[in-house]
């Protein structure tokens, strides 16, 4: 199987402060039902428009609409692309979400959402028509932006000072102290209750999130790795409680992740 993904930028200077990236998908030659994809949480919210036909893409009961909202992801997810994939995502920062739709992500008893749902059912269908319709990628973007512009609310109270505190703990792959962090600016208790209504998990899940994913990179840039060099690198006490906490996210042990490594997960981690 064949899958392309393409990275778009963000255009407009204030939703590059509220979304990641948009990513493209497109799959090509037949694929088989059992060849499914364990995609892993990637820490950060996003919307899928699918611009093809959904048939069986999420191997998980309630996914399968062709708009979702999905949020904090607390383990792998499986994924079963089909021929003719047609898929557009928008990557929201961790807040983005919540900052310009006032959405917690989903993740506390639903792990997606159907989008329109969320935002009515002609506002997506007029979406999905827009984004099949166009073939140049900066049109896409364009589109995107020009949804999340007419569907961002406004009274929406910021958390400015505790959004840069997410970022930090991003930017250090989960591997931070939050008491430093917050260095007295705000207690532990306020930054859970941000982290419950904003990102949509505890600070100690997303910091675990954080570094899976960022050990995952590890494993893909680096094929020599030994798993002794992620203990001794400082990510868990010993062996042992990384082999538990991996087996968490993804029910597989290590060594079997390495057999199913894909090309697209190495795209979704960069």
């Amino acid at each position: 199987m064949n899958i392309t993904q393409k990275v778009l930028n963000v255009k407009d200077n204030y939703l590059k402060t509220q979304v990641e990236s948009y990513w493209l998908f497109e799959a090509s030659s037949v694929t088989k039902s059992s060849d499914k994809i364990s995609v892993p949480p990637l820490a950060m919210p996003c919307i899928h428009f699918h611009l093809s036909l959904v048939n069986d893409f999420y191997v998980r009961d309630n996914y399968n609409h062709n708009s979702i909202i999905i949020g904090q992801l607390k383990t792998h997810i499986q994924i079963n692309p089909s021929n003719g994939l047609k898929l557009f995502v928008i990557n929201f920062k961790p807040y983005g979400l919540y900052n310009l739709f006032g959405m917690t992500p989903p993740g506390k008893t639903e792990l997606s959402v159907n989008s329109k749902d969320f935002f009515g059912d002609k506002n997506i269908e007029d979406v999905i028509e827009a984004l099949s319709k166009v073939t140049k990628e900066s049109d896409m973007v364009d589109i995107a932006e020009n949804f999340i512009l007419k569907n961002q609310k406004h009274d929406i109270k910021k958390y400015n000072y505790l959004d840069s505190i997410t970022d930090m703990i991003s930017q250090s792959n989960g591997l931070t102290d939050i008491n430093e962090l917050i260095n007295n600016k705000c207690s532990v208790r306020t930054l859970q209750r941000y982290f419950s209504e904003v990102i949509g998990i505890s600070p100690k899940t997303y910091t675990k999130i954080l570094r899976h994913k960022h050990i995952l990179r590890l494993m893909y840039e680096n094929p020599e790795l030994q798993w002794n060099d992620l203990v001794f690198q400082g990510y868990y006490f010993d062996y042992s409680h990384f082999r538990k906490d991996f087996a968490g996210f993804s029910s597989l042990k290590p060594f079997e992740f390495i057999s199913a490594k894909t090309s697209l997960i190495s795209g979704l981690l960069r």
